[in-house]
């Protein structure tokens, strides 16, 4: 039905078939009518009229044709869009060169038997290829058409007017490229103009290009699609792998609840996303539990869906880049699809408009529907048809009536589907009604960037060198002539247990070979640290689908893939390049730090050689696992996310031992050391032959410094001028200590760490100890005074030094000790206090139980920050923090105490001061209760088999 009233529209009319094999019958069944209507010498004209409205009449035709000629017949066929006009006498050029309309269409006049589709089946028969098969997709300016023809799958750059043109512009240009040559279609001054705006003058190449540019209208352009799809956990202990795949990628298609809404995780992802200014797609995922298990209405559920999107979008806006354009989602837009992944459907705005369309319903009518109430209209159009089908299903259970509508819907199932019911029975009816597969992928191919565009504005944010060399406009421009530049995320084992690795990893500039020879930029690498840099060769590229790896040649940039050797030259990640100037492409930020610790021992001792090799792997191909060897105990310790985390790291090390007992301690919790206040005085240390004196003072930087230290703002290998003027204008720095930074630490997770070491001193030449003093610094920021835990937030300062004059007196023996033990007094007077990392939380759950949530959090020292209803659902969202010191056991706790109602999730959100004082003695001043700090205090230095009480003061510092 296509009335303008406010009457739902039925798109289960019998006269147009939905089903695939039907379409392409009918496509083949117009392209014989082309065939049998060719005109010869001698006999008629016949022209072909396409683009037609529905209900166009042969007045009509006859009015707009017979200036050109004589007409005999008007073979018209207004539910297919076409007409066949033929002529006894005609002026066919002028005809063919003049743009002709109706109703505001542009109609496509062509002589019967020069159809490009046409000759395409014709080219087809004469090479013994099968006929091609063709889908399309409709957007809001015009129709997307995408063809498989030979194994290939080729997709029209540009939308076109038609169902027609776009088949026509496939063909045509398919034609082209195998030296077929076809008469340009009319075209009118409007499209024309566009066409011109749309062409740019020079188009890049990329390897996706399957044609040259022409010269004609940008819908007769068509290119293959090759899309590289990486699946990420979305558990947020397993945020690594997110960042892992952002780098690499240039959209993400990020996956909704849409009952539980924007969760602490979707903040996350959407966070990082853009921060590596990924554009993102948005997909409502368990439209079946909104129908069948909280039977909301189509109203409900569409207010609820709102609310979510709204707050994804509120997200957006929050971290966005605001040099970017827009990258809120839009359910016209198509950017949203709603569906069910546990059955297989989906849908988007666009895709389900393009059923509208195959019945021959006007969709822009439909759009300008939604768009003045789009509310009422997506229930219409959208949600009433999807509501039907469950409701024939599961609750009326009409088998006559359901395979009525199915008919009526080109939705045929098999013997044995029919055979089921219920939940079984309605998944392979919304899986042909609705595949998910069609829906995504093609709102990942419009909407989501191409390798070309994205690198544009991505290289400023990937790339650590300066944007004008070679390396920079090679990834400006996705290159693949240029010098090699791939980013090495991923460490994948060659097979499972194995201790070979492919480096996986994303190309933006240059061709990956076999037998290239190529530099390796480890994670240290700078401009200043110039050591972290490897020679090595590819001995082979692999392609990673799956479990499976494909060998290849090469590979052009703007691809995912595997190289072969060089495992053995890098750690975690790198950069690998082919150019002998070009920086590092930057590392990667993690949105989570592994704060959770576990000791790891073998039960037979003689088997530790063994336990060793397995973690070196085991810490290889995971970016957040740390692993280290406790200095005091022996001890292997590994540092993960959390307890999920490190539960499936010690499930993996089993595996990797062949089931060799391991004995796991109890988690352990990473803490921060930090100072509050600047110390009072220098603290003075002497080397150990008494030549050499060196003074040294704490002092805390600002919150905000820190934040930017740990965000990439404010880094070790920015040009030293502009980050003394950033640390002057915002944070009050005094411009000679803001050039004098001689370095960040600690260097164990990247080039820049938290912590700064200064040198204040006045008239003394200290370049002779530079290097050992920061060498003691980066020791002391690692393992801290009070209890060996790394600092985070101290600014150490050289006020003052007495240097030796022979170089053989002030050697590092001599003014490493000293400088140690100088940093450590002078964190003692200056305030010393513990950070301990905090979760964010977030609780679902009924009214019923909220009481017992509260309960369970305050008990073990969290806060609770939101309490919300979520939409039209009876669930409570609880959002709060909870110190990952006491967040052991909480989930286990929680559910009993709720009867399994509550569905908890934690993330790491920041660290927080402990303001107690670590060496006071007795009750905590500031809450009256036992004191924290010292019981974390005495607690890692038992675990760490140091001595209880932490070094005291005289033992530090030297008097004159």
């Amino acid at each position: 039905n296509n009335n303008n009233n406010n009457s739902a529209i039925d798109i289960s009319s019998d006269d147009v078939h939905t089903n695939k094999e039907e379409a392409q019958a009918h496509i083949e069944q117009e392209a014989e009518e082309e065939e049998n209507d060719t005109a010869n010498d001698g006999e008629p004209l016949s022209l072909y009229v396409g683009n037609l409205p529905f209900d166009t009449t042969q007045e009509e035709i006859q009015d707009i044709f017979e200036p050109f000629g004589t007409i005999t017949d008007i073979q018209l066929r207004p539910r297919r869009g076409f007409a066949r006009v033929i002529y006894t006498s005609c002026a066919s050029s002028r005809l063919l060169q003049t743009p002709l309309q109706l109703r505001g269409r542009d109609l496509t006049v062509e002589l019967s038997g020069q159809s490009p589709y046409v000759v395409l089946l014709g080219w087809c028969r004469q090479n013994r290829v099968d006929k091609p098969q063709f889908n399309c997709t409709q957007t809001s300016e015009g129709y997307l058409m995408s063809m498989e023809l030979n194994g290939a799958m080729y997709v029209g750059a540009h939308p076109a007017p038609s169902l027609k043109e776009a088949k026509k512009a496939l063909a045509r240009v398919f034609l082209s490229s195998v030296g077929i040559d076809m008469p340009p279609r009319p075209v009118s001054p409007v499209e024309s103009e566009s066409a011109l705006e749309a062409v740019p003058e020079t188009a890049p190449e990329s390897a996706a290009d399957v044609s040259e540019t022409v010269a004609e209208p940008v819908v007769d352009s068509m290119k293959t699609l090759s899309v590289n799809l990486i699946d990420s956990p979305g558990h947020v202990d397993f945020s690594s792998e997110v960042t892992a795949a952002l780098r690499i990628t240039d959209g993400a298609l990020v996956v909704v609840d849409c009952i539980e809404g924007v969760c602490v995780q979707t903040e996350t992802v959407l966070r990082q996303a853009l921060s590596e200014r990924v554009k993102p797609v948005l997909f409502l995922n368990k439209m079946d539990r909104v129908i069948l298990e909280l039977q909301l209405s189509p109203a409900e559920a569409f207010s609820h869906f709102e609310k979510t999107i709204s707050a994804v979008n509120q997200v957006i806006l929050t971290y966005q880049d605001a040099s970017l354009p827009d990258q809120q989602v839009s359910i016209l837009d198509g950017t949203v699809a709603f569906g069910s992944a546990l059955q297989g459907w989906a849908f988007t705005a666009t895709s389900f408009l393009r059923k509208y369309q195959l019945k021959s319903i006007d969709t822009q009518m439909l759009r300008s529907k939604l768009e003045s109430n789009m509310t009422r209209y997506f229930c219409e159009f959208f949600l009433k048809p999807i509501y039907e089908l469950f409701d024939l299903v599961m609750v009326k259970k009409d088998l006559e009536l359901l395979q009525k509508r199915l008919s009526s819907l080109a939705i045929k199932l098999s013997s044995s589907e029919w055979d089921l019911r219920e939940k079984k029975l309605i998944k392979p009816i919304m899986q042909s009604f609705l595949p998910a597969a069609e829906s995504l992928i093609e709102m990942i191919a419009i909407h989501l960037p191409s390798p070309v565009e994205a690198q544009r504005y991505r290289v400023d944010i990937l790339y650590n060198g300066p944007l004008h060399d070679e390396a920079a406009v090679a990834i400006r421009n996705c290159d693949p002539n240029g010098p090699l530049m791939m980013f090495v995320s991923k460490m994948v084992p060659t097979s499972e247990g194995s201790s070979r690795f492919y480096a996986f990893g994303r190309i933006f500039s240059g061709t990956a070979k076999s037998g290239t020879k190529v530099r390796i930029l480890g994670s240290e690498y700078s401009a200043e640290n110039v050591s972290d840099v490897r020679i090595g060769k590819i001995q082979g590229v692999v392609s990673l689908m799956g479990s499976h790896a494909t060998s290849l040649f090469e590979c052009p940039c703007g691809n995912t893939v595997g190289l072969v050797g060089l495992d053995s030259h890098m750690n975690k990640t790198g950069t690998v390049t082919t150019s002998e100037t070009a920086q590092a492409l930057r590392t990667m930020k993690f949105s989570v730090s592994p704060v959770v610790r576990v000791a790891i021992k073998s039960g037979r001792p003689e088997l530790m050689p063994k336990l060793s090799d397995a973690l070196h792997i085991l810490a290889k191909r995971d970016p957040c696992l740390q692993v280290s060897v406790d200095p005091e105990t022996k001890e292997h310790v590994l540092a993960g996310a959390g307890e999920l985390h490190l539960a499936v790291c010690v499930s993996s090390l089993a595996i990797l031992t062949n089931e060799m007992e391991i004995v796991v301690s109890d988690p352990m919790v990473s803490f921060r050391e930090t100072v509050t206040k600047m110390s009072p005085a220098p603290c003075l240390a002497k080397s150990l032959n008494k030549h050499n004196r060196v003074y040294f003072v704490a002092e805390p930087l600002d919150p905000m410094l820190i934040q930017a230290i740990e965000k990439g703002d404010v880094r070790t290998d920015q040009d030293v001028v502009e980050r003394a003027r950033i640390l002057v204008d915002k944070y009050g720095w005094n411009a000679t200590d803001a050039r004098k930074i001689w370095a960040f630490g600690p260097l164990d997770n990247g080039p820049t760490g938290s912590n700064m070491l200064v040198d204040c001193t006045h008239g003394i030449a200290t370049g002779s100890i530079r290097d050992s003093v920061i060498q003691a610094f980066q020791s002391v920021v690692l393992k801290g005074v009070l209890a060996n835990e790394k600092l985070r937030g101290v600014r150490f300062n050289l006020v003052d030094a007495v240097i030796h004059n022979d170089s053989a007196h002030r050697g590092p023996r001599q003014i490493i000790p000293a400088a140690s033990r100088s940093m450590m007094a002078a964190m003692l007077t200056a305030g010393p206090r513990f950070y301990e990392p905090i979760y964010a939380v977030e609780v679902q759950a009924p009214e019923t139980v909220v009481g017992s949530i509260y309960s369970v959090i305050t008990r073990r020292r969290g806060q609770v920050l939101v309490d919300e209803i979520r939409g039209s659902t009876p669930l409570h969202t609880i959002v709060g923090t909870l110190p990952v010191n006491e967040s052991f056991g909480f989930a286990t706790e929680l559910r009993s105490e709720t009867s399994g109602r509550a569905f908890p999730q934690s993330s790491f959100d920041h660290w927080e001061l402990i303001y107690e004082d670590p060496l006071e003695s007795g009750m905590s001043q500031v809450t009256d209760q036992i004191n924290i700090a010292k019981t974390i205090l005495r607690n890692v230095r038992t675990r760490k088999g140091l001595a209880v009480e932490v070094p005291h003061l005289d033992q530090l510092i030297d008097k004159l």
